[in-house]
Parts: structure tokens; C-alpha cells; sequence
């Protein structure tokens, strides 16, 4: 059986959470963000969000089953594109709790 990839298009909380997730699972996984510093840390397995488990998963698998770009195109190569908005990133970060755009 061929491995599958999938794509996710935003990895903020939920993007990143539901990418790491897949890839967990033995899926590879093109993440697709805006944020440089956002792929930079992902492909290095690191992340500054907190989540529980998630730098412990991310350790294991960023750069490897779960690959980040910034290339949209990249990303729509891969039949199965779930997408995720954007959460303010004060939010993601866990200092505020309102709407900061």
C-alpha cells in the first residue's frame, strides 16, 4: 500500500494539533503556514504552543512524517487539504484570552 500524505493548510491550535495528529498515525503531512518563524520551529520539531503532549510529538515526528512550508502549492498537491483559521496568535501563545487583531 502506497503511503498516504495529506495536507494542512494552517498550523495554529487546531492546524497544527489536527496535522500532528495525522502524522502520528503513520500519515504524511505537508503543514502549510504564513509565519517563517512558524515552519522554521515545526521542521526543528518545536513549537511555542502549549498543548499537552504536543512538543513531545512534535520531538518525534517535526521534519520528518510532518513537514511545514510556506509553499501553498506545495500543499494542494495532496488530495486531502483540511484548513484551519486563524487563532490570535496571543491566544495560541496562552496570554490573552480576547481578540486581538
Amino acid at each position: 500500500m502506497q503511503n498516504q500524505t495529506i495536507s494542512v493548510i494552517g498550523l495554529g491550535k487546531l492546524g497544527l494539533c489536527l496535522a500532528a495528529s495525522f502524522a502520528k498515525r503513520g500519515i504524511d503531512v505537508v503543514g502549510v503556514d504564513v509565519l517563517p518563524e512558524v515552519i522554521d520551529e515545526l521542521n526543528q520539531g518545536r513549537t511555542l504552543l502549549r498543548e499537552p503532549g504536543l512538543s513531545e510529538l512534535l520531538a518525534e515526528i517535526g521534519g520528518k512524517r510532518l513537514k511545514a512550508t510556506l509553499s501553498h502549492p506545495a500543499a494542494i498537491e495532496q488530495r486531502t487539504s483540511p484548513a484551519s483559521w486563524s487563532t490570535p496568535r496571543a491566544m495560541m501563545m496562552g496570554t490573552s484570552r480576547t481578540n486581538t487583531y
